[in-house]
């Protein structure tokens, strides 16, 4: 009975790649050529490199003669029949390692099919926007908010005080970058031959649900030349944040010792790029 089920239930596994029909005479359908760039590389390693493949062994219980698991490659023709996409005599798909892309000759309902998996597959990289602030407030606001409430002032709060212009905006600077792939961001102001710099180097591991994102931040706070009017009170730093999409932390806080507490805040947002639209990846014949 249950070799009757594992053969049943390895049938089913399958039954996606070889219930795809071959389509109509290629003379009654118009094909084209469509390059999908492969950005991330995230099907890359679908095609070169061995992975268990579903087979009868569903159980985890492996090869009853002790072998384990089915381990190969999958041709991208394989891979995606399992998503519905079809290939009508004439058509064909390969994976370009040298450009990182899907190449694919088929019908238009086929590529838009294809299209959409892939990006339903978010093959676009993740990138994050980071939006550095540094507000000041007078001191005796801030230690008469903190006593009233009994806490700190959060990020978020220090932003809504900047909202009613009771603080002052001292530093904004913004920069986008990668998942996971580091930035830096130098600023800073310039009086005669006195300069301070505050240099801002980060970054980011986004989760997948783009809910989260973890953050290493470094801080270099520096001068040359002469002092200025209005120093930035903070010093170096280095630390990690673990903070929601879209929210306001504060990073470090300083008080100058001239009524003034300076705030340094970051927030975070990671998007994803809006998908080629699929006229453009059409590879156009040359004339």
């Amino acid at each position: 009975m249950m070799k009757k089920l594992c053969v049943f239930l390895l049938a089913l596994s399958l039954f996606p790649i070889f219930a795809q029909e071959e389509g109509d005479d290629p003379a009654l359908q118009e094909m084209d050529t469509y390059v999908f760039p492969d950005h991330g590389h995230e099907f890359r390693h679908f095609f070169s490199e061995p992975f268990e493949f579903p087979n009868a062994n569903a159980f985890g219980g492996g090869d009853p003669f002790g072998q384990g698991p089915e381990k190969k490659t999958i041709s991208p023709k394989e891979l995606f029949s399992r998503f519905g996409v079809t290939f009508p005599k004439g058509s064909s798909i390969e994976y370009e390692e040298l450009f990182s892309s899907i190449i694919m000759t088929n019908t238009l309902e086929n590529q838009k099919r294809l299209h959409k998996i892939l990006n339903t597959r978010t093959l676009t990289p993740t990138q994050v926007v980071y939006t550095f602030q540094v507000l000041s407030l007078p001191e005796e606001k801030v230690q008469a908010i903190e006593k009233k409430q009994v806490k700190p002032l959060t990020g978020e709060e220090v932003m809504a005080l900047w909202k009613k212009d009771i603080a002052s905006l001292r530093m904004s600077q913004s920069l986008v970058t990668l998942n996971g792939v580091n930035a830096n961001l130098k600023s800073g102001w310039r009086v005669g031959d006195a300069e301070q710099v505050i240099v801002l180097n980060v970054t980011s591991t986004v989760s997948a649900d783009m809910n989260y994102i973890n953050t290493v931040l470094v801080v270099e706070v520096g001068g040359a030349g002469k002092p200025i009017e209005k120093p930035i009170p903070f010093g170096s730093l280095t630390t990690s944040l673990f903070v929601t999409a879209g929210e306001t932390v504060q990073i470090s806080h300083s008080s100058t010792g001239k009524g003034e507490r300076w705030y340094l805040l970051m927030r975070v947002e990671p998007f994803i790029p809006k998908p080629i639209p699929l006229e453009k990846l059409r590879l156009k014949p040359v004339e």
